[in-house]
């Protein structure tokens, strides 16, 4: 073996114990990603040894409570104190149709509960006849909760054609 191979050698073993993956090492070095086992096999290395499970082990760990943060404004506890599994689905659903329709949102979970508790319509809430819904002022702006009012449905359609015409 030639002495720029056994450098060579060396280095994808360090690169691969560094958390770089095979196919990554294959293509630096243009070889198969088989030739770059071989070449750990040799050096007494396992795919588990260095590679993605290296990175996958030095990435940050993402708690689940930055997930509730970033979904609900909240922690998990606060989020299962104040709310049933429906609420936060309402909450999501009603935050991902705004943002599809290019509408900012500044309603935490918090925020948007104490909206609809305190205007007392929380249990008739739904886009059915009879039903309430949280409707911007004038329909524009953010929905906030200094910009938003609990109505019915056939009001919030109202105002929506008086405001096309």
């Amino acid at each position: 073996m030639y002495r720029a191979d056994i450098d060579r050698n060396d280095l994808i073993v360090n690169l691969f114990k560094s958390g770089v993956n095979g196919e990554e090492l294959a293509d630096r070095f243009g070889v198969s990603h088989q030739r770059i086992y071989q070449i750990l096999n040799r050096a007494g290395y396992r795919k588990t040894d260095g590679g993605m499970s290296v990175s996958l082990a030095l990435r940050p760990k993402v708690k689940k409570h930055s997930k509730y943060n970033k979904n609900y404004g909240c922690t998990i506890a606060q989020a299962r104190d104040i709310s049933s599994r429906k609420d936060r689905i309402d909450y999501k659903m009603q935050r991902l149709n705004a943002r599809k329709r290019g509408i900012p949102w500044e309603f935490s979970l918090v925020t948007w509960l104490l909206k609809w508790d305190e205007s007392g319509k929380r249990e008739r809430r739904g886009r059915k006849t009879g039903n309430f819904v949280m409707a911007r002022h004038g329909d524009v702006g953010p929905y906030s909760p200094s910009n938003t009012k609990i109505i019915t449905c056939n009001e919030n359609c109202s105002e929506g054609r008086r405001k096309r015409k």
